[in-house]
């Protein structure tokens, strides 16, 4: 992928390699237009193998005919969009019983792998996960991030105050503009309102139908605002409920459903003992764009809670980018040991 073509270089592009030669199914996730598809296409020409499309409804029928047919063969098998045909996952399982090398498998989708049923049955020990998400600030503008390998090397070498040739006014733009690689082409802030408003549409309206059957499809898109409107709050699934008319069951499923599409992401609570952090509220986060995500500020005046949860939710970016599921348990996992934190930028 060359920034000559049109596309940005992706840090992820060096590290689904290194996966493939550890495990013997990778699975990309992330929302819709993230660029899972363009990734998928750069390990194709790397390892000069065809990309079965199951967006495309001829290879859809193809594949819910004969998945084992699909999944046989000289790997790596690669998969697009593979939660259209999820009896995939269960030939993919047979084909493992008899041959688990590494790298056989590369499948991407747009639905959380974790919410799949026939995922939890099929593929449990054998698939590593990796988010993909918007591009970061460094592959938007083609550097790479250093900041923390010179922090852990020579931190007296730091400048007290470095100085940033970004302007508030710039940062704000940054801010708005997000990192999904479609919106880079739109560059007026309207075009770009309609962009978001259009993809909103689209995953709520489609995406969500797909993976379960939704009664009340009407009240999705008002659960929504609802939910976005308690970003970086106290998450109360049925306040937002009542909101709309839908009973608390009703409303959890639906929220369950809209996190399972990457439109809102649930921070878990953080407390300093075990009991604390179950009995604790979550937060919730809108994932309009997860290149900015939200955070928690005690500041309260002006811009500034704003700018502290974007820092706070890039945190969980770099998380969902290793494939975390629990996020407060990858918190600890990074806590004991530096140097987790340090590798984990490393390959982000």
């Amino acid at each position: 992928m060359k920034a000559a073509d049109g596309l940005r270089p992706r840090r992820l592009a060096e590290v689904v390699p290194q996966r493939m030669g550890q495990e013997p199914v990778v699975i990309l996730t992330g929302p819709r237009t993230v660029g899972k598809s363009t990734l998928l296409a750069a390990i194709a020409a790397r390892f000069d193998r065809p990309v079965l499309d199951l967006d495309r409804p001829d290879a859809r029928a193809a594949a819910a005919s004969d998945p084992g047919f699909i999944v046989s063969g000289p790997g790596p098998v690669l998969i697009d969009e593979f939660q259209h045909v999820p009896e995939i996952l269960d030939a993919i399982k047979a084909e493992l019983s008899t041959d688990t090398r590494p790298g056989r498998y590369v499948l991407t989708g747009s639905t959380r792998y974790s919410v799949l049923p026939q995922a939890a049955q099929s593929l449990t020990g054998r698939a590593h996960v990796i988010n993909v998400l918007p591009l970061s600030q460094g592959e938007l503008h083609g550097s790479r991030e250093t900041f923390i390998d010179r922090l852990w090397a020579d931190p007296a070498g730091l400048p007290a105050m470095p100085s940033s040739p970004v302007t508030r006014a710039e940062y704000v733009d940054r801010v708005l503009a997000g990192g999904f690689p479609m919106i880079l082409q739109r560059l007026t802030t309207r075009a770009r309102t309609s962009w978001f408003a259009d993809y909103v549409n689209l995953v709520v309206m489609r995406d969500v139908l797909d993976i379960a059957r939704v009664r009340q499809r009407e009240a999705l898109p008002r659960l929504l605002r609802q939910l976005a409107a308690q970003t970086s709050q106290m998450l109360n699934i049925s306040k937002a409920g009542q909101a709309v008319g839908l009973e608390s069951s009703t409303a959890n499923r639906y929220t369950t459903l809209l996190e399972a599409a990457f439109m809102i992401q649930r921070l878990p609570a953080w407390g300093t003992t075990l009991g604390k952090r179950i009995t604790a509220y979550p937060k919730v986060h809108w994932v309009r764009d997860v290149t900015y995500q939200e955070d928690r500020s005690l500041v309260r005046t002006g811009n500034a809670p704003r700018v502290m949860a974007t820092l706070r939710s890039l945190a969980i970016s770099l998380l969902r980018l290793d494939g975390q599921t629990n996020i407060a348990a990858a918190n600890r996992h990074h806590a004991r040991d530096p140097q987790r934190t340090l590798q984990l930028l490393q390959t982000a």
